[in-house]
């Protein structure tokens, strides 16, 4: 890309939704390094749709929409509508794969822009090190790393009370906090004065169903994650979130919203939510009761609850 600045950036991913959720956040930390072109961010997941409405992206398309499939299969098979999509921008940020595969070089063939090629996966440096998997985007991209330079600065929308909503699920179980020890934060939160609400979507649903449900409903009411869209919303609304290491978790906090992010098997310093309104807890261990771990995680992010 040399010293020119890119005027109309395209970035290209096709993870799950928190990993999406920390693109966006990496895309706003590139924009503003280049400059504060526009960025259109065409995903698999549909939570680039919120992102664009909540004015954290310029532009959301969906892969399927683009045909972006072609750009695994041979030369001969590139679409019109493709082709034309790839037109419109002058740098393309593909987190599709490494520079050196198959689909980065079928990128760079057909699109007339300049092609950076992102691993979206963490190198075993990046683990080694701890180091935070945007750092490694970023670095790749000829960004300087410095997670500040997002502020967080748009408009937040809450209901100006206590509002908490509480998400027990994770795309994996070895990621999931014990519900006992769940069940006893939202009791404590309750005695606190705050209003707690169950969140679940299709993980938890498919693999734990009614039986789940049914016991959630014994310690507060649940919501349905109905479309990630309509939970990404719901969620940038609350007072305060409370979740795993999982998708929704990266939501809130790319909202801005204050946040619990409990972990358990995966490494914080390279998967944590980014905001300066996160706090990262670890599971309970087995030298304190629920109750202790519960008033302790709340003591030491949430004081301003027990006054």
């Amino acid at each position: 890309m040399g010293n020119d600045r890119p005027t109309e950036v395209l970035m290209l991913h096709s993870g799950a939704l928190g990993d999406c959720a920390l693109t966006v956040h990496a895309a706003r930390c590139m924009s503003r390094s280049w400059g504060d072109p526009p960025v259109t961010l065409a995903a698999r997941s549909p939570l680039v749709r919120w992102a664009k409405r909540r004015g954290l992206i310029a532009g959301a398309v969906m892969l399927d929409d683009i045909g972006a499939h072609h750009l695994y299969l041979p030369a001969d098979s590139v679409p019109e509508r493709l082709s034309a999509f790839l037109d419109g921008f002058d740098l393309i940020v593909s987190f599709l794969g490494g520079p050196e595969e198959t689909v980065s070089a079928r990128l760079r063939d057909i699109a007339p822009a300049h092609v950076i090629a992102i691993d979206p996966k963490p190198t075993e440096q990046t683990v080694h090190l701890g180091r935070h998997i945007t750092q490694q985007w970023l670095e790749a991209a000829g960004v300087l790393p410095d997670e500040s330079r997002d502020v967080f600065d748009f408009e937040r929308t809450t209901t100006g009370g206590r509002n908490v909503l509480i998400h027990p699920g994770s795309g994996g179980v070895e990621k999931c906090c014990p519900l006992e020890a769940l069940e006893q934060l939202v009791t404590t939160l309750r005695d606190c004065g705050w209003t707690p609400s169950w969140i679940i979507g299709p993980d938890e649903m498919e693999r734990d169903g009614e039986l789940l449900v049914r016991r959630l409903e014994q310690i507060a009411p649940v919501v349905y994650e109905e479309s990630i869209e309509r939970a990404a919303e719901m969620t940038s609304h609350t007072d305060l979130y409370i979740g795993n290491d999982a998708g929704l978790t990266h939501v809130a906090a790319l909202a801005g919203v204050r946040t619990v992010a409990i972990f358990g098997s995966s490494d914080p310093r390279v998967f944590r939510p980014l905001s300066p309104n996160v706090m990262v807890a670890s599971f309970p261990d087995g030298d304190s009761s629920v109750a202790d771990w519960a008033n302790s995680l709340l003591a030491a992010r949430f004081r301003a609850v027990r006054d």
